[in-house]
């Protein structure tokens, strides 16, 4: 059996948020709550930027974006810093890569967007910077219900029945 991940929301859900647009009442800070009816909503389908604050330098293992209207075209990248005014430049945590997981996976389950820092990576940042990037959604904008930032903890070992 797989080595389980425990994780909890006081990371992102602690944090501030802006995004390069929002569509009237579905602003970005609808992200941290945690109801994922409570959306965020882009004004276009441009590329949009998701910019976290977590208030200090803090230690991240995951990050999960989920219940979007991402399509298969859709990719995502993630850069973190140590100030704002750095996240152009910093390094990726996460280059551009499909925002689906696996794309023959049917249903629900593409729509979530998942990054796992390995245990040997430590990454402590103050600032965060998801960028998404799907020009050919239908809709005409960029939607998603929950931003999940956390720490974890993965023990060395996973279950073992019998």
């Amino acid at each position: 059996m797989g080595r389980p991940f425990i994780a909890n929301p006081e990371v992102s859900d602690a944090a501030v948020i802006t995004a390069t647009t929002e569509s009237g009442v579905f602003a970005a800070e609808n992200l941290l709550d945690p109801q994922p009816y409570r959306v965020w909503r882009s004004s276009t389908v441009g590329t949009q930027y998701l910019i976290l604050d977590l208030g200090g330098s803090t230690r991240v293992r995951c990050i999960w974006l989920g219940y979007t209207n991402l399509t298969s075209d859709a990719f995502w990248s993630i850069r973190a810093a140590d100030t704002e005014g750095a996240l152009p430049s910093a390094p990726f945590i996460r280059t551009y890569s499909s925002f689906w997981p696996d794309p023959s996976i049917s249903g629900w389950s593409r729509i979530h967007g998942f990054h796992w820092i390995p245990d040997a990576d430590t990454v402590e940042f103050r600032w965060w910077r998801i960028q998404l990037t799907d020009p050919t959604n239908p809709a005409g904008f960029l939607e998603a219900g929950r931003l999940y930032v956390s720490d974890g903890w993965r023990p060395s070992r996973g279950a073992r029945y019998g």
